[in-house]
Formats: structure tokens, C-alpha cells, sequence
């Protein structure tokens, strides 16, 4: 297929009622890599993101749910979340969206990766990393066609080790987390987070209440309230059900200080993040993503040599295009205002 231009787009079905909550990251995605596609394919990327409409699409959005079988609502996408046989109707919907595009997505969701299957556009998606705990955050990508790319900006295992012995050398004198020494600390989540989706609804308190009790063995449970959703009616279950202790110890303070702990959860990346601390871990949430990405960029998204390997197959490229700006740390978390817990600077 031809391609003649490059477009930014995000889960456009992801909503509340109809809001355009993804439509921030679509914008940041642009900007973090508008510069170094256009000195590169000398296409400058657009946002195509329900058909850019005056409304932000709420009448669309409302449109494409009907031919679904749903109203916009987080149950709605939660239940067409994973569909992988789009109806043809909504394949033509978003059909002038995406025709004849390279696709740059930020969290695409399996049925928009299928959209753009029928479409029969190439795509790229693009999502933070869970590693939280680097020198910044770092964005996975995954692409529709095959990729072999090597290259300086992409993680390297001895990055995240060598990230890990920071942590805890900048939290060794931490005791915020002692009361956690021995005891099935559980990792908690914001209400609707994607990776809660089991079976097209969200993970069901109730399977999450039997899950900690499987795996409590007689010890004791704390929580970990997510930073984002201190009040989440499932902190409440599990706290008077096994009368749990509460902790607000910074995320990377238990990661780092706490000893022989258990860390449970539906799905949060901060499991992810403790396997790298040595813990182990326990996930509910069969369905969720749990394997490291292809390609885990640090700042090689912001050079012209890996795009230029990676795009050389489907169009052509400028040898002469050499930008790239490394590694500056932070710089994504600032951009993304998303720190997630961590803590620069600690003191010794």
C-alpha cells in the first residue's frame, strides 16, 4: 500500500461518555516525535483522532458505540476493549482517518489494532514502559511489521540493574516500609486502568478478594493505595475482610527496604517493577501483559537512525537525516507530568 502521510492517533474509543481523555497523550505523542519523522520521511505526522471533529468527536464517538451495540461509557470499552472481529461498519467509519497512513498509536487497543488490520495500514504503537524507576521513563513500541533494529537507545539490561542499586542506595536509611518486613503487601490500582480488563469487563473485586486470601498463608496484609485512587472501594473491602494495615511509604522505598514480602495484585506495574527488586510477586489478572516489550526506547524514539531502520522497509527515507536527542533524564517524566512515586534527589 502506498503511504503519503503519517497520522497520531490514541484508543479513540476509550471514554467515560464520550470525552476525549486520550486526546492529551495523542497531542504529547505528536509532540515527542513530529521533528524527527519529518526531517526523516519529510511527512510532517497529523492527528487524526475522530475525525479531528469540533466537538472532539463526542457525536462520533456516540456513532461508532451504536455499531458496536453499546452508549459510550467505561463499561463499554471495557467490554469491546478486545474484540478482534470489528464489525465492517465501524472499518468504514474510520476508514478517512487512517487510509493510506502510517499509524503512530499511543495504547492502541487490540480492536483498533484490528481496525487498522482491515484497513490494511501499517501501525506502530507506542506505551510507557513499566519500568518507572529508570533515569526516566521509557516507552515501548511495537510494530505490524517486522523490525530488527539495534541500537544505543533502547534498554539494556545492565541500565535496569544498574538502576535498581541506585534505588536502593538512595533508600537505605528509609524505615517508612519496616512495618512491611514479612507480610503480603498488596499493590493497588486506579478503578479503570486497562490492564484491568478480564473476559470485557473489569477485574471483579470479588476474585480479587479471593485471590489475597489464597495467598495471605497465614501472613498479614497490607495495602498500597495507588497515589491516583487513594479511595478505591477495594482498599476498603480487603482492609476490614483481613483486617489489613495501610502503608504510605513511597513505592520505591518499599521496592527497595522491605524484606521477605509477598506482593500481590490484579495487574499493577509496580509488580512488574518488584520482580526486578528481587520480590515475589503474585497477579490475578491472567490477561494482562506481563512480558518486557521488542523495544524499550529510552531516547532512541528521538533519533532518525532508529526510525530510519525501522521505516526503510515501508517508505522512503532521507540518508541524510541525523538528528537524534539522547538521554536527558526526567525529560519524558516532566513532559508527561507522570512521576509516579519516584522521588529525584533523595538524600543519603
Amino acid at each position: 500500500m502506498r503511504i503519503d502521510r503519517i497520522v497520531v492517533t490514541g484508543d479513540v474509543l476509550r471514554t467515560a461518555d464520550g470525552d476525549p481523555n486520550q486526546l492529551f497523550n495523542v497531542r504529547w505523542l505528536r509532540g515527542e516525535l513530529s521533528r524527527v519523522l519529518y526531517e526523516l520521511t519529510g511527512l510532517w505526522p497529523d492527528i487524526r483522532y475522530r475525525g479531528n471533529q469540533p466537538d472532539d468527536g463526542r457525536a462520533v464517538v456516540a456513532e461508532w458505540y451504536r455499531m458496536l451495540g453499546h452508549s459510550p461509557s467505561v463499561e463499554a470499552w471495557a467490554a469491546t476493549y478486545a474484540l478482534t472481529a470489528p464489525p465492517s461498519a465501524l472499518v468504514e467509519a474510520l476508514h478517512p482517518d487512517y487510509d493510506r497512513a502510517l499509524v503512530v498509536g499511543f495504547e492502541l487497543s487490540p480492536l483498533l489494532r484490528a481496525v487498522l488490520g482491515r484497513i490494511g495500514v501499517p501501525w506502530v504503537d507506542v506505551e510507557v514502559s513499566p519500568l518507572r524507576f529508570l533515569d526516566d521513563l521509557a516507552l515501548n513500541l511495537t510494530f505490524s511489521w517486522p523490525v530488527r533494529i539495534d541500537h544505543p537507545g533502547l534498554l539494556a539490561r545492565r541500565q535496569v540493574g544498574d538502576a535498581v542499586r541506585r534505588i536502593r542506595f538512595q533508600h537505605r536509611h528509609h524505615t517508612a516500609a519496616a512495618d512491611c518486613n514479612g507480610a503480603c503487601v498488596f499493590l493497588a490500582q486506579t478503578r479503570h486502568d486497562r490492564t484491568l480488563i478480564k473476559d470485557g469487563a473489569f477485574f471483579p473485586d470479588s476474585l480479587a478478594m479471593e485471590g489475597v486470601a489464597m495467598a495471605l498463608g497465614g501472613r498479614r496484609l497490607v495495602l498500597k493505595p495507588h497515589p491516583l485512587a487513594p479511595d478505591n472501594p477495594l482498599l476498603d473491602a480487603l482492609r476490614h475482610h483481613f483486617t489489613a494495615d495501610t502503608t504510605d511509604a513511597n513505592i520505591y522505598t518499599l521496592l527497595a527496604t522491605v524484606r521477605e514480602a509477598q506482593f500481590l495484585t490484579i495487574s499493577s506495574s509496580a509488580a512488574i517493577e518488584a520482580q526486578h527488586f528481587g520480590h515475589g510477586v503474585e497477579r490475578f489478572n491472567a490477561e494482562a501483559p506481563v512480558g518486557p516489550a521488542a523495544f524499550v526506547s529510552v531516547w532512541a524514539h528521538r533519533s532518525a537512525a532508529f526510525w530510519r531502520a525501522a521505516l526503510a522497509p515501508l517508505l522512503p527515507v532521507r540518508p541524510d537525516a541525523t538528528s537524534e536527542e539522547p538521554m536527558v533524564p526526567d525529560r519524558l517524566r516532566r513532559s508527561l507530568h507522570a512521576w509516579w512515586g519516584f522521588e529525584r534527589g533523595l538524600p543519603p
